[in-house]
């Protein structure tokens, strides 16, 4: 009997695919999902190729020009909407942590109004009652600098 081994390069799975994966399963639609997401449809269609092959499976297929989640992407989704949940609440969290005893809260989005309507209907905002809120759009590079600092 013959052993296959099979190699998952896991570690390539970031949060950027995991959003680019929900945002085109909300629309069905490579176009519009890149459109949300201020990038270009080629930029997006490799990015799903690139989490399809870190996966090693097929997330989406064609028929007749329509778009469809396949069978694997089905069974992922959930997983996907956990794995972007998490990292937003982890996010949270550490900036709540550097920033103990203050009611200022910072809040920054990097264009993609996905993020926003996800902080919306997350009710996250409400969480923040009694907070001053600041929200400022930024350009990935600044969040990342946001964060860290």
């Amino acid at each position: 009997m013959e052993r296959i081994i099979i190699t998952l390069n896991v570690n390539d799975i970031s949060y950027t695919s995991a959003v680019h994966f929900l945002t085109i399963v909300k629309y069905m639609n490579m176009n519009r999902a890149a459109e949300e997401l201020y990038i270009s449809q080629p930029a997006l269609s490799l990015s799903i190729s690139r989490l399809e092959n870190s996966l090693g499976v097929k997330l989406f297929t064609r028929e007749k020009k329509r778009l469809r989640l396949s069978k694997d992407g089905e069974t992922l989704y959930g997983y996907f909407n956990r794995f972007k949940q998490a990292h937003d609440d982890l996010i949270h969290k550490a900036q709540d942590l550097t920033q103990p005893g203050s009611n200022i809260v910072n809040v920054a989005f990097t264009g993609s109004s996905f993020t926003f309507s996800a902080l919306i209907t997350s009710n996250f905002l409400e969480r923040l009652s009694g907070m001053i809120v600041k929200v400022c759009f930024v350009d990935n590079d600044t969040a990342k600098e946001m964060l860290l600092s």
